[in-house]
């Protein structure tokens, strides 16, 4: 969802995640984010954008709770 990019600077991972069981509750789950992030202050918003020394934030939803990377911060490794 560039939506999210283009107007917060934050990456929505699609590849590899599990954003709902088909097509209706994905895209409802994804909307639910860019709206949150609207809601958040501008400073926030530009503290976690791309600027960032660290790069944009990236926003994941899988059920272990796994980085990009498969590290599982609060569980079992």
């Amino acid at each position: 969802m560039e939506e999210a990019q283009d107007l917060y600077g934050a990456v929505l991972v699609l590849e590899g995640q599990d954003w709902g069981p088909d097509e209706t509750n994905r895209l409802s789950n994804l909307r639910a984010v860019i709206e949150a992030l609207a809601r958040l202050p501008t400073r926030v918003v530009s503290a976690v954008g791309p600027a960032h020394r660290h790069g944009a934030v990236q926003v994941l939803s899988n059920t272990a709770g796994r980085s990009l990377l498969g590290w599982q911060p609060y569980g079992d490794f």
